[in-house]
């Protein structure tokens, strides 16, 4: 399972903060304390011709600060086919197993009538579950970002 901690949010501020410092060091000659950073993307933004340049400006440096976190790959370099959802669990992977197993079983059950009818409800009852399963673990992941 993956969640936001605070430890990731600290990595990609010092990411942000070094690339911002990165891309303040192109442009400024003088050398600086890092407490002066601030002032020095301030004169930019001041200095830039319109407000949509500096803000471009900004949003770059920042998409280049979080692009190598956001990009997942596997170990052969090949990009995954889908993002991996933060609040999934291994228990839900069991039971969304278990619930097409049920599936199957009770659509290849062609003979007997009855049989049907309970492997129907074994699988309505199943899938609920899992429904409910997977709208808790949203809601707790929501709730666990937030807070």
């Amino acid at each position: 399972m993956y969640t936001v901690t605070q430890g990731i949010m600290g990595k990609l501020q010092v990411k942000v903060l070094q690339t911002l410092e990165q891309a303040a060091k192109e442009t400024w000659t003088e050398e600086y304390r890092e407490d002066e950073l601030e002032e020095i993307w301030c004169q930019r933004v001041i200095r830039a011709p319109n407000i949509k340049t500096a803000v471009d400006e900004l949003q770059d440096v920042l998409e280049q600060a979080c692009l190598p976190s956001l990009t997942q790959t596997r170990t052969t370099g090949k990009a995954l086919r889908h993002k991996p959802t933060p609040w999934w669990t291994s228990s839900l992977t069991t039971q969304r197993k278990e619930v097409n197993a049920k599936r199957r079983r009770h659509q290849r059950t062609k003979v007997n009538s009855e049989i049907w009818g309970d492997r129907k409800e074994q699988y309505l009852a199943a899938k609920a579950e899992y429904t409910a399963a997977i709208r808790r673990e949203k809601v707790n992941y929501g709730k666990n970002f937030v807070i």
